[in-house]
């Protein structure tokens, strides 16, 4: 089953009545991904310096990007998903060799 559609959908699973002992299987899943956007740089940058890196093709469930010298400054990094409005929550957990300070945009 493919949604197509944006907004909340509800489902209902009948399980017969007849079977006593049933093993359910179930996948809710989309792609995701996220890109890291430069808005300012301190200092020369250097060679290291990008505009925009992404975290590669779309994956389902779970995505993974490593930034090596990544120049001083302030970054966006914005979860996407392959189709719009496929929204949900998420984890996004950072780790550097340098000190980070993390902030949610408003």
């Amino acid at each position: 089953m493919r949604l197509t559609s944006a907004g909340t959908h509800t489902f209902t699973l009948v399980v017969s009545q007849y079977e006593k002992q049933n093993t359910i299987n179930y996948t809710l899943r989309y792609s995701v991904g996220f890109e890291m956007v430069t808005v300012s740089m301190v200092g020369d940058p250097g060679p290291a310096s990008f505009q925009k890196k992404n975290s590669g093709d779309y994956r389902c469930g779970f995505c993974y990007m490593e930034a090596e010298l990544v120049p001083a400054g302030l970054y966006n990094v914005i979860p996407t998903t392959f189709l719009p409005k496929q929204e949900g929550p998420f984890f996004l957990d950072f780790s550097s060799t340098s000190a980070l300070k993390v902030s949610q945009l408003q």
